[in-house]
């Protein structure tokens, strides 16, 4: 997602220079590209020049609207708004926010669709006003005093200003090096907040208030007349995600892996890119030619030529020796994941080719994968034989009496313990996390929701929509977007995708001993059957096990920084559980530690960033 950095002085005094020059260097230390300033009075804004995701309108009645990302349902809302009598032929989608704002007042943000930051600047009530994207793709992380407001895209905007101060949130840090992320408005600074998605912050000279805009998603199911209506429900919706996503002036590729969802999304917008460019869809790839759990040539290969695509392939480049380093010092944040860090020279590859923003597959195991909560659902209206049934292709090989047990009688015992004894199982705090930081941080309270009553498939659904781990994985994306200048588009969180999703009875998503059944069926005709009916995916754990390796390998998880100067986590554990993960990947099995091992790491090089105070101009287009 594209990014920037605003300065706003509720005193109605100019911004002081030298605080805008650090600000302007929050995001030349991202990438090299040049940056844009834009100033009245007590608001300036940086951007970076090139980038057509940032807008700015000023307004006749004496507002500024400024727009970064992008707004859905543009052609019904421009028309709500008067057409181009009122807004001209080719309006910015600042200018129709400005219309919005005029219009409809604060209460405007609740017209808008897209993934967007929304900000809106009044001098007339010396307001400042900023929203955030219902599903909360687009980040938005903010900073104040008595004195002045500091809003930016990314961590490292907000950190850029010299009167932030750089102390470390030990909560936030807590639930990160757990890898048990439940606040969305923390980050790991104190008094640096995200605006959580969906909600609105009003800023006046000497006040401010926030509220929820966004309308809470319905959970109604939706009756269908057979599953083919479902189906085509479907294929409706998500097509309009891909096409809203086709709008406007940059040319969009597609992130394809050649599982079900990145490869759904390159057959529907494959046809619209034709219309649009007059020339085939670009699609990137990532290939692993000597590793098998991850390699997915062959599927990719089969929908490059059932959808004509124009594809490019690149073997996965090694990471470079001091890439955390330089990530966190140049983003005052954590360093990208090593999964994350892999599709950087894809996106840079796309950004050479002239695309602006690709297309990704994220989200659709969130909303259309079997919940393995479903056999006990079923069990309960009284359907033994479909729980049952359900259970078993869950635990394939498993008995039937030890399946039931395990997936249904368990989880029914204990989901009635917990409701009627909800502190019968307290929180487990992580072994890794040291007694000082755990107690320190209250860690028990706030990862407390994990013992909440058990929960359908659908709010279990719903409640990730309001996770800490959704608003971290976005961080990510931002981030990643943030350094390669490409924007990443994932039409499976389009929030009309994820109110269909969230309004679809369990069944579309499990019949006839297939998981996954509507997108299968929808996609009929429009896939290659191996890849329409794929069940394998690819493990990336490899790149984590050469980022550990590179890092130092055992050596490094024994002598942690957050250890020796913050007793912060238990080195003995750590080096015990690398020890395991390096036998179990030698051995070829399962590795489950690799997550958490990966957020110590992360932590720790974020911390020797910030200890060293080191404002280094280093970019980190190479990584």
């Amino acid at each position: 997602m594209t990014t920037f950095a605003l300065h706003w002085r509720r005193d109605t005094e100019r911004p002081d220079p030298e605080a805008g020059d650090r600000l302007a260097l929050g995001l030349t230390r991202l990438r090299d590209d040049p940056v844009a300033r834009w100033s009245r009075g007590p608001l300036t804004v940086w951007h970076f020049a090139d980038d057509p995701g940032f807008s700015l309108a000023e307004h006749p009645a004496g507002f500024v609207a400024i727009l970064v990302g992008r707004l859905d349902g543009f052609a019904a809302l421009t028309a709500r708004l008067g057409g181009p009598k009122v807004l001209g032929d080719d309006p910015s989608d600042a200018t129709v926010l400005a219309a919005v704002y005029e219009k409809w007042g604060r209460g405007c943000f609740a017209e808008l669709l897209g993934d967007f930051v929304a900000i809106i600047w009044d001098p007339r009530q010396h307001s400042l006003l900023c929203a955030r994207d219902r599903v909360g793709i687009a980040p938005l992380y903010c900073w104040r005093d008595e004195r002045e407001v500091i809003l930016a895209g990314h961590l490292g905007g907000v950190m850029a200003h010299p009167g932030v101060p750089r102390v470390p949130n030990e909560g936030y840090v807590a639930e990160v090096l757990s890898d048990d992320i439940h606040s969305r408005e923390e980050t790991l600074y104190r008094n640096v907040r995200r605006v959580v998605a969906g909600h609105a912050l009003a800023f006046c000279t000497s006040t401010e208030a926030g509220w929820e805009w966004a309308p809470p998603y319905s959970l109604e199911i939706t009756p269908y007349r057979d599953p083919a209506e479902a189906d085509e429900h479907y294929r409706y919706v998500l097509t309009e995600a891909i096409t809203d996503r086709m709008r406007g002036p940059v040319k969009i590729g597609v992130e394809l892996s050649g599982g079900l969802d990145s490869s759904s999304v390159a057959a529907l917008a494959a046809p619209h890119a034709a219309n649009r460019y007059g020339e085939a869809l670009r699609s990137y790839s990532l290939v692993f030619p000597d590793i098998t759990a991850c390699d997915e040539r062959p599927y990719i290969e089969e929908v490059v030529r059932a959808s004509g695509l124009k594809a490019t392939l690149m073997e996965c480049s090694p990471l470079a020796g001091a890439w955390m380093a330089d990530q966190a010092r140049a983003t005052s944040d954590l360093p990208l994941s090593p999964n994350a860090v892999a599709w950087v020279d894809l996106h840079l590859a796309a950004r050479g080719d002239g695309i602006g923003a690709v297309m990704s597959g994220q989200g659709g195991d969130q909303w259309f994968d079997f919940s393995d909560r479903y056999p006990v659902e079923m069990a309960l209206r009284g359907n033994v034989r479909g729980a049952l049934a359900s259970a078993r292709r869950l635990s394939p090989g498993v008995g039937a009496l030890s399946v039931l047990g395990r997936r249904v009688v368990r989880p029914m015992l204990a989901g009635a313990a917990r409701t009627l004894m909800p502190g019968f199982r307290p929180p487990q705090v992580a072994s890794w996390i040291s007694a000082s930081l755990a107690r320190d941080a209250v860690l028990g309270d706030r990862i407390m929701p994990a013992c909440a009553p058990l929960q359908t498939a659908r709010d279990e659904r719903l409640a990730y929509t309001r996770s800490g781990m959704q608003a971290h994985f976005f961080d990510v994306m931002g981030l990643r977007d943030a350094l390669t200048g490409v924007t990443s588009l994932h039409p499976f969180y389009d929030s009309r995708v994820v109110q269909f999703a969230l309004s679809l009875d369990e069944s579309h998503r499990w019949a006839d001993g297939q998981f996954r059944t509507i997108q299968r069926r929808a996609m009929v005709g429009r896939l290659p059957e191996a890849v329409r009916l794929r069940t394998t995916k690819a493990d990336f754990g490899h790149l984590f096990v050469e980022a550990f390796q590179l890092a130092g390998g055992r050596d490094r998880f024994a002598n942690q920084s957050i250890a020796r100067d913050r007793d912060w986590v238990r080195v003995e554990d750590l080096v015990d559980r690398y020890a395991r993960l390096d036998a179990e990947v030698r051995s070829g099995r399962f590795a489950p530690d690799i997550w958490p091992l990966w957020m110590v790491l992360a932590v720790d090089a974020w911390y020797l960033s910030l200890s060293r105070r080191d404002l280094s101009l280093r970019s980190c287009r190479t990584l």
